[in-house]
């Protein structure tokens, strides 16, 4: 989220706000406050992969640094290709985010995913189709869907030859 009001007791963006105003807001209505990205990367098992999105261009430095030693497999993602066009040469996998309602088109969406050497595309699962999977694989992109609301649209999915989809709810994909 960009904005602290849908989930937290706060009002404002969260880019306007400090890491210590961050630390001490709380969530809705509740005691627990926001983790920092480093309390959540050392909470997950090894054996889980991890989808870490930069909103904005400058983080990755730190993100670097941060995710030094860590055994899980890590992609990064960004609606902004300049935020992660740095990690290519890093090892770290990426994946250029595509907004649907500021798409210039898939083929130049796809270009400019690999001018920046990403990995992936991330497309809305609504613009999805299997022409557009066969158009990213033949680039050598993978595609994973977002955000999947049902497990019948992962399995469309699936079928289209999507790689792999990202969902608010684990339980969308918990017979996988």
């Amino acid at each position: 989220d960009r904005l602290l009001d849908r989930v937290t007791n706060e009002t404002g963006a969260v880019a306007g706000t400090t890491n210590e105003g961050l630390r001490k807001t709380t969530l809705e209505d509740t005691n627990t406050t926001i983790p920092p990205l480093e309390s959540l990367v050392d909470a997950v098992p090894p054996e889980i992969g991890l989808n870490i999105e930069l909103k904005h261009v400058g983080m990755a430095t730190d993100l670097l640094s941060l995710l030094e030693g860590v055994k899980n497999e890590i992609l990064v993602s960004s609606f902004v290709p300049q935020a992660i066009g740095s990690l290519a040469e890093s090892g770290i996998q990426t994946a250029h985010l595509i907004e649907p309602n500021r798409s210039v088109g898939w083929e130049p969406e796809l270009a400019a995913a690999e001018s920046i050497g990403a990995d992936a595309v991330h497309p809305h699962y609504e613009t999805v189709t299997d022409d557009r999977i066969a158009s990213a694989h033949d680039r050598g992109l993978s595609v994973n869907a977002w955000t999947v609301p049902d497990s019948a649209t992962v399995e469309a999915l699936r079928t289209a030859g999507a790689d792999g989809v990202l969902v608010d709810d684990w339980r969308v994909v918990e017979s996988e």
